[in-house]
C-alpha cells in the first residue's frame, strides 16, 4: 500500500481560475512525490474575500498584482472543485475572510477542518504525512488534523515576519507542539522565523528545483564582453524591471547592449516611457508572456540574466537561467543567498539599485573569458544540485525519516 501525503496550501494552479501573483511551486513538489510512488492529496484552501475585493482585483488587474505579494483571485468562486494534474489529486475549497492580510475567524478554521476531514473520509484517504505550505492559516488546521490522523506533520514557511501572535493569539505556541518538522524556503526566512519564535528542534531547507531537461552540459562561450541581457518575470513594481534597463544604461558606454524582457505587467508602461524619453542606445525588446519552450529559447540567446527584485521567497527563474549557463545577477538578501556565491556561480546586486547594477555589469566585463566560462560552468553544476527530482527527494527524506 502506498504511503499517503496530504498537502495543504493557499496557492496552487487551477485551470479555471485567473490567478495573480501565483506560483506553481507546490505542484512541482506534489507531482515529484507521485513519481516517487506516494499517493498525494492536495487541499487548496483558496482565499475568498468580500465581493468588492475581487471586483477591485478584476478592475485593476495588473496594477493590483504590482502593489505587492498579495495573492488575488479575480473572481469570487465559492464552489468546491475536485480536479487532477500530473497524477496529483487536488480538492479546492474556499476559505472565507473579508479582506487580505487579516486573521481568518476561528469558526471558519473549524469549518474548514470539518470540510477537509469529510472530503478525506469520502475519498478513504488517511494520511501518513500532513504537510502545509504557508504557516498561516494552516498552523491551527494542521495541529487539529494531526490529532485526528496521528500523522507526521510539517509546515513550510514562505514569508518573513509572520504575525502569528496577532492572528492566533498566545495559543500559537500550543499548536507549535504538534508540528514535527519546519521547512524554510530561504535562509533569510529561517533566520527571521527563529528570531521571532526560537530555533525549532527539527527543520530543513525547502528549495525549489529546476527540471533536469533544462540543464545543459557545457558552459557558455563568451567574447571579451557580455552585452546580451535578459529579464524574465512579471513587470511589477517590487521586481524593478525598469531598474534593470537603467543599470545597463549606466554601464560601460562604449559597448552596444541588448535587453530582452519576457513577461507582462503594469511597469511595462514605465519602460516604454523611458525608451521614448531617454537617450537610450540599448536594443530593447518586450516579448510579453511566452511559452516555457520560447522562454528557454530566449535564455539561450542571451548571455546574462538579471532580476534585482525584493520580496522574493525563492526565485526559480534564477536557477533556470543558471541551468542554461547564463551569468546570473540576483538580489542580495532576497532568497538566493543559499544558492549563489558572489563571483563564483553568479553575482549579487542591491535590490532595485541601477547604479549598483551598472558596477556589477562592469565588474563582470572586466573578467577574462576563462573566468566567465568558469562561472557559467559553476552555475550549471549548482542547477544540477537543485534539479526538481533532487529537491523533491530531499523534501521527502526530511518529512518521512
Amino acid at each position: 500500500m502506498k504511503n499517503k501525503i496530504l498537502l495543504l496550501t493557499t496557492i496552487y494552479p487551477s485551470p479555471d481560475m485567473d490567478l495573480m501573483n501565483s506560483t506553481n511551486v507546490c505542484h512541482y513538489f506534489a507531482k515529484e512525490w507521485v513519481k516517487a510512488g506516494y499517493e498525494v492529496q492536495v487541499v487548496f484552501n483558496y482565499p475568498v474575500y468580500a465581493p468588492i475585493v475581487h471586483k477591485f482585483a478584476e478592475l485593476l488587474g495588473k496594477r493590483a498584482a504590482s502593489v505587492g505579494q498579495s495573492y488575488f483571485i479575480t473572481r469570487q468562486i465559492k464552489e468546491c472543485k475536485e480536479y487532477e494534474m500530473d497524477g496529483v489529486s487536488i480538492w479546492r475549497a474556499p476559505l472565507y475572510k473579508m479582506v487580505p492580510k487579516v486573521a481568518v475567524r476561528r469558526s471558519t478554521i473549524e469549518h474548514q477542518v470539518n470540510l477537509i476531514t469529510s472530503h478525506l473520509t469520502e475519498k478513504s484517504f488517511k494520511p501518513d504525512f500532513i504537510v502545509a505550505h504557508f504557516c498561516y492559516p494552516h498552523l491551527e488546521m494542521i495541529a487539529k488534523l494531526k490529532k485526528l490522523y496521528q500523522a507526521k506533520t510539517a509546515i513550510v514557511n514562505h514569508i518573513q515576519s509572520l504575525p502569528l501572535r496577532k492572528y492566533i493569539g498566545p495559543q500559537y505556541s500550543e499548536y507549535f507542539k504538534e508540528i514535527d518538522i519546519w521547512g524554510y524556503r530561504s535562509k533569510n526566512i529561517k533566520s527571521d522565523f527563529e528570531k521571532q519564535f526560537g530555533v525549532q528542534a527539527h527543520s530543513f531547507m525547502c528549495h525549489s528545483g529546476v527540471p533536469k531537461e533544462y540543464i545543459v552540459n557545457e558552459p557558455r562561450t563568451f567574447s571579451n564582453s557580455i552585452t546580451k541581457f535578459i529579464y524574465v518575470g512579471s513587470l511589477i513594481r517590487r521586481k524593478y524591471p525598469l531598474a534593470v534597463l537603467q543599470g545597463i544604461t549606466g554601464a560601460n558606454h562604449t559597448l552596444k547592449y541588448s535587453l530582452s524582457y519576457v513577461g507582462e505587467g503594469i511597469e511595462r508602461k514605465k519602460i516604454e516611457k523611458f525608451l521614448m524619453t531617454a537617450d537610450n542606445q540599448i536594443a530593447v525588446r518586450l516579448w510579453g508572456n511566452l511559452s516555457r519552450t520560447a522562454v528557454l529559447q530566449k535564455l539561450d540567446e542571451a548571455e546574462c540574466f538579471i532580476m534585482i527584485s525584493k520580496g522574493e521567497t525563492f526565485g526559480l527563474v534564477y536557477l533556470e537561467a543558471m541551468a542554461r549557463g547564463l551569468i546570473t545577477i540576483a538580489s542580495k538578501g532576497e532568497g538566493m543567498d543559499d544558492i549563489i556565491e558572489d563571483g563564483e556561480n553568479g553575482f549579487f546586486c542591491e535590490s532595485g539599485n541601477p547604479t549598483f547594477l551598472a558596477s556589477v555589469i562592469d565588474r563582470i566585463n572586466h573578467l577574462s573569458i576563462e573566468e566567465k566560462q568558469r562561472i557559467s560552468a559553476n552555475a550549471i553544476e549548482t542547477a544540477r544540485m537543485f534539479s526538481d527530482e533532487a529537491v523533491a527527494v530531499n523534501y521527502l527524506r526530511a518529512i518521512t525519516d
